[in-house]
């Protein structure tokens, strides 16, 4: 069934379409992640409109290569004006700056390349291989089963706003609250459209998306101060340095530091809600905790960068597998990916891989392609990147915005998909002032609507009787993964005030 899926896939990925998407989408990927008010997130939301016009393959493939490059794009500034690109290049900082002060900020950037680039294709092997298998398996649970999916992807909303997981949680109420606009599922009758027959299908996801992640940003956007290019303006290369220090990373004598970091950003990314700006730190500590000569991390060495860089990107790979196989995001541009794909008639979870060997099979031949286009790409165009990172915030923003209203009017030819794209900017930029993040909402959103018609549809299923939720074999598991999600963080902030008062007390 792997074999089968890959071999359906790489005929498919071979089209002009998508390997053209490939290339573009790790392209726009490496440029937003290396301009430094901008996030994978925001780059995926910006694009949505525009995707939706494409086949779902072609669409999928542009979206996650796009995630793919800005992962590393985010390095680029880290390394070269101490400001990460993204919040995953936050350790990348420490070394990477370093680097560049002692003038090796080409090696900097190539490890950092080849390191993201070896990582990013481990993740991607993994996941074909287990992608399918997860997917089959899963498909031979019932509705009720999926219902307790949905709800654990709900649960663990509390991690993605941080350490106040109570704000996590209300943000995916407003998301699973405006989920319930449109027609309900069971009888049919209207619920919140106050008459408004745009609203008949729900709120539409595009616009919502991208005014909730993109336009908000860019409320916030304009009150950062941009930053200064203050290591070098121009990288020069070699083949022969580039060619040492790729083999250096992936092979040679910092292979130990790739492929640990590499695991452990993975089994991070696997976690819904950690993400890259946790492995990121996690895998820079571990490395020097393992290294001969821990002294020597921050003052400029390519271990350091290498460990952070490799964790964040396998990160991508793994946020992506249960967002596709099981429906549940884990990350916040996983779920805009998921939302993406959804919007277009494919249906992730359960089953995904046996409904749409093509679409998947593409995927993931993309994205192993896409791993190593990232190291082609970056290597190519950091000097323009160098010179992107010095955009006024306010330009940027301000181009956001005239993409965003293009991109959202051209799907329906609506102005009324532009102003609902308008009041969801400013309710994100209101849960971002609140403190809670807007991706929660989104997560809300797309998962509320599952949750809803796998409930009722158990129901149906069982009579009305709910033992169908408690009284079989894997529902008990998964409400066991439940309570541990929600016990998990509770557990480990008494451990820390323990070990607080213990270090006190000492």
């Amino acid at each position: 069934m792997i074999l089968d899926t890959l071999l359906i896939g790489f005929s498919h990925f071979l089209s002009p379409y998508n390997l053209l998407a490939a290339f573009i989408g790790c392209l726009l990927g490496i440029i937003f992640g290396a301009l430094p008010a901008f996030t994978a997130s925001m780059g995926v939301a910006t694009l949505l409109p525009f995707a939706y016009s494409l086949p779902v393959d072609t669409s999928l493939v542009l979206l996650s290569s796009i995630y793919v490059g800005a992962m590393y794009g985010g390095s680029i500034p880290a390394i070269l004006m101490h400001t990460p690109g993204t919040p995953g290049a936050a350790a990348t900082v420490i070394d990477g700056y370093a680097m560049a002060k002692k003038g090796q900020a080409d090696t900097a950037i190539v490890v950092s390349a080849a390191s993201s680039s070896i990582a990013s294709f481990v993740g991607g092997v993994f996941i074909c291989i287990t992608g399918p298998i997860l997917s089959f398996y899963a498909a031979r649970i019932s509705p009720a089963e999926i219902f307790l999916v949905t709800l654990l992807g709900i649960m663990v909303l509390g991690n993605l706003a941080g350490k106040d997981s109570i704000k996590g949680l209300l943000g995916g109420i407003i998301g699973l609250l405006l989920g319930t606009v449109g027609a309900d599922f069971v009888v049919g009758h209207d619920r919140f459209t106050f008459g408004i027959y745009q609203l008949y299908e729900g709120i539409p996801l595009v616009p919502a998306l991208v005014g909730l992640l993109a336009l908000s940003e860019c409320f916030t956007m304009v009150q950062k101060e941009s930053g200064e290019l203050v290591a070098v303006s121009e990288v020069k290369f070699s083949l022969r340095k580039i060619l040492s220090d790729t083999w250096d990373t992936i092979f040679g004598k910092y292979w130990k530091d790739t492929y640990l970091s590499t695991f452990i950003g993975g089994v991070i990314g696997f976690i819904p809600g950690e993400g890259a700006a946790v492995a990121n730190f996690v895998a820079y500590d571990q490395a020097k905790r393992h290294s001969r000569h821990p002294e020597r991390f921050g003052t400029g060495i390519p271990e350091g960068v290498i460990a952070c860089e490799a964790a964040n990107n396998s990160v991508v790979p793994l946020a992506l597998l249960p967002a596709l196989a099981l429906g549940i995001p884990g990350s916040s541009t996983a779920a805009l990916i998921l939302a993406g794909v959804m919007m277009q008639g494919l249906r992730p979870g359960p089953g995904v891989f046996e409904r749409s060997p093509d679409v998947m099979g593409t995927f993931l031949v993309g994205l192993l392609a896409a791993s190593w286009l990232q190291l082609l790409i970056g290597l190519l165009i950091v000097g323009p990147a160098c010179k992107l990172c010095q955009i006024k915030n306010s330009i940027l923003a301000g181009v956001i915005l005239v993409l965003a209203v293009i991109g959202v009017y051209a799907v329906h030819y609506s102005f009324f998909d532009v102003g609902i794209m308008l009041a969801c900017a400013l309710l994100g930029y209101g849960l971002k002032v609140w403190g809670c993040p807007p991706v929660t909402a989104v997560v809300g959103l797309i998962l509320g609507p599952i949750a809803e018609k796998s409930f009722t549809t158990a129901l149906s299923v069982s009579g009305g009787s709910a033992d169908i939720f408690f009284f079989r074999p894997v529902a008990a598991i998964l409400w066991g993964i439940i309570l541990f999600s929600i016990l998990f963080p509770w557990l480990r902030r008494r451990r820390k005030e323990t070990h607080s008062r213990i270090s006190q007390g000492g």
